[in-house]
């Protein structure tokens, strides 16, 4: 997974248990994100590429569960409707 970005740095710590990912500067938000990883999946920069985690587990649902937004919708944000 890659944190890409055109104006706004995000930025993204891996606690070191690599149990914890915490996102910072999300859309310009000034609250910072945390997620905690569910049972069987670990975290880790890569150091071969910036701005890059790499998310290891054996199943897809809880690894995935990662890269799933919130409770935010923005469909409806982008389609014009207030």
């Amino acid at each position: 997974m890659r944190s890409v970005y055109a104006h706004f740095p995000i930025v993204c710590a891996i606690s070191d248990d690599k149990k914890t990912v915490e996102v910072r500067n999300f859309l310009g938000e000034k609250r910072a994100r945390v997620v905690q990883l569910r049972d069987g999946v670990i975290a880790n920069r890569s150091e071969n590429v910036k701005d890059e985690i790499t998310i290891e587990g054996n199943d897809i649902d809880a690894v995935g569960s990662l890269c799933r937004p919130g409770s935010a919708d923005f469909s409806r944000s982008q389609q014009g409707y207030p």
